[in-house]
């Protein structure tokens, strides 16, 4: 178990991860439409919606923008879809990420 904990710490551990939760989302949206399972594709979306709002949120200027209601009402619709889009390609790295730190923390 220690050697396979090493491993997920690893580059090499880490760039596996990567590709399993990448193929991991898209064999869940791929079940989730097929079989039309509401339910599993709110849960997909939600979850790279999350990532993908992060990402975008570290990306965009820390300034405050003076907007009516209706630009602010713009800004959260385009940026929520941008955020899932993204989120779809961020989500896996920042959960191989995660599960990566966790674990060179438990074997350091």
């Amino acid at each position: 178990m220690d050697g396979f904990m090493k491993f997920l710490a690893s580059t090499a551990g880490r760039i596996t991860m990567i590709l399993f939760f990448a193929v991991v989302v898209f064999l869940l949206i791929f079940f989730a439409v097929m079989s039309d399972i509401d339910f599993l594709m709110f849960a997909v979306v939600g979850v790279c919606g999350f990532f993908g709002w992060k990402a975008l949120s570290r990306l965009t200027a820390n300034l405050f923008l003076w907007m009516s209601w209706m630009g602010w009402i713009i800004y959260f619709i385009v940026k929520g879809f941008l955020s899932v889009a993204i989120g779809l390609v961020v989500a896996p790295f920042q959960i191989a990420k995660m599960i990566s730190n966790a674990v060179s923390d438990h074997v350091s």
